[in-house]
């Protein structure tokens, strides 16, 4: 089989429904439950403010379901005993699934899959499962990483991580959150790199202005005799 075959082959067969069914069965029970309490709570009186906390706990347990239906929905990833890449390399089957973990704004994700390498204790290059979803490196989903950043952009990460996990109603590592961001500074760095370089004609000149010019060099030198002249990158002032 072909990889490239990847997204359009293999489709999860019923035998592997079980656990999705399980999943969605669940989400429906959830939703139930969710609104038989906006009906009691309307009945008792009760405070906005009290049933929208009650609600938003019960959202994101629905949204934990929907993500594990979705992953149970993948099946196992077994492709057959081999594949062969794009580039013609074949890769063959893992003996016995394994775990993949992924965290999600909803909680903690856990599945098994097989993968292929090109032998025995060689180096995984293929996760079928992960491939098709776009599965992150890390075990962050994509979507938590980011509200992470968003939060320790303006705030210490201990801080920003306790903030984190109030809105989420989780607990969340200080040290997982440092590391996601240098992660996500390496891929800023090519974002950068990959950049067009602008076009000398369009760049205009720049104004600098300081307060108390604290860290602006005052190079005496490169003020072409005028002694009331500085010197910043280059621009004279």
């Amino acid at each position: 089989m072909n990889v490239a075959d990847l997204n359009e082959s293999r489709k999860p067969v019923s035998q592997k429904f079980q656990s999705a069914e399980r999943a969605a069965e669940a989400i429906d029970t959830l939703a139930k439950e969710l609104k038989e309490m906006v009906f009691r709570s309307a009945e008792a009186g009760d405070s906005f403010d009290k049933v929208e906390r009650k609600a938003h706990k019960s959202v994101f347990q629905i949204g934990q379901q929907a993500m594990d239906l979705l992953i149970r929905l993948q099946g196992d990833g077994d492709l057959g005993a081999e594949v062969t890449t794009a580039e013609g390399k074949a890769l063959r089957r893992s003996d016995k699934p394994v775990t993949t973990t992924i965290r999600s704004i909803f909680g903690v994700h856990s599945f098994q899959q097989f993968t292929y390498a090109p032998g025995p204790k060689k180096k995984i290059e293929l996760k079928p499962i992960s491939a098709r979803l776009s599965l992150p490196e890390n075990r962050w989903s994509y979507l938590l990483q980011e509200l992470t950043q968003m939060l320790a952009v303006d705030s210490a990460y201990e801080q920003a991580m306790k903030n984190l996990g109030r809105i989420l109603g989780s607990n969340f590592s200080v040290d997982t959150a440092e590391r996601i961001n240098g992660e996500m500074g390496q891929v800023a760095g090519e974002f950068l790199f990959d950049l067009p370089e602008p076009d000398p004609e369009s760049e205009e000149k720049l104004l600098i202005a300081t307060a108390d010019c604290k860290g602006v060099p005052l190079v005496k030198e490169d003020s072409g005799g005028n002694p009331s002249a500085i010197s910043f990158m280059g621009f004279e002032f």
